[in-house]
């Protein structure tokens, strides 16, 4: 998802500054303009790029900001083709706030998608941590009720039980760190086959608990 968003904002990032060079062309006015929105616009992109490593609302807010300053240059723009009647001033901010406006969109489900993802490994990693809290409590307590026992064949089966336990927790941890791996590699098959995993594993652990 965030990869097609990021091919969108690039193509209008590269649309607004084909026209950014066109009205560089003309004259000083539309220059100023022209060099201002390009400026802010590259900002912008670095400060977007950074925010998709590091995931920094402060990242995020500077590249609106950028983005904000471009779309007061337009406004600015357009009062001075209106004003002036320059022709090709006009025209070029007419087609340079069309990719804005796309950009602008793309940049908000970009984010959006970044909070998802945020959201998803938060709850991914709480459930994992809950999850091993919950197998350490088990075994703590089946480990304390062999010592109430006597019968050896009842102790036997409760050592299956703690060892089948503990073979659950393992391939767990080891499903959670392909999980997290496959997701930052994007492999959406990996990711497929995980989902069986997982079923299995619940399955495994419901049976234990029977």
């Amino acid at each position: 998802m965030t990869l097609i968003v990021g091919v969108a904002a690039i193509v209008s990032l590269n649309f607004i500054n084909g026209y950014t060079e066109k009205l560089t062309e003309e004259n000083l006015v539309e220059w100023e303009i022209g060099s201002s929105i390009e400026s802010d616009m590259w900002e912008s992109g670095y400060s977007l790029s950074q925010y998709k490593s590091s995931h920094s609302d402060k990242q995020y807010q500077r590249a609106i900001a950028k983005l904000d300053s471009v779309g007061k240059e337009i406004e600015r723009g357009e009062l001075i083709s209106d004003s002036l009647g320059i022709v090709t001033l006009e025209k070029g901010v007419v087609s340079i706030d069309t990719a804005y406006q796309e950009y602008r969109k793309s940049v908000t489900v970009f984010h959006e998608a970044i909070e998802e993802l945020d959201l998803y490994r938060g709850n991914a990693a709480q459930s994992s941590d809950e999850f091993v809290s919950s197998m350490n409590e088990y075994s703590s307590i089946t480990n304390a009720s062999i010592q109430n026992l006597s019968d050896a064949e009842e102790i036997r089966t409760v050592q299956e039980e703690l060892a089948k336990a503990d073979d659950i927790t393992k391939r767990f941890l080891n499903s959670m760190a392909k999980l997290w791996q496959s997701e930052a590699l994007n492999e959406q098959e990996e990711l497929m086959s995980l989902q069986s995993e997982f079923e299995e594993l619940r399955s495994e652990l419901g049976s234990l608990y029977e």
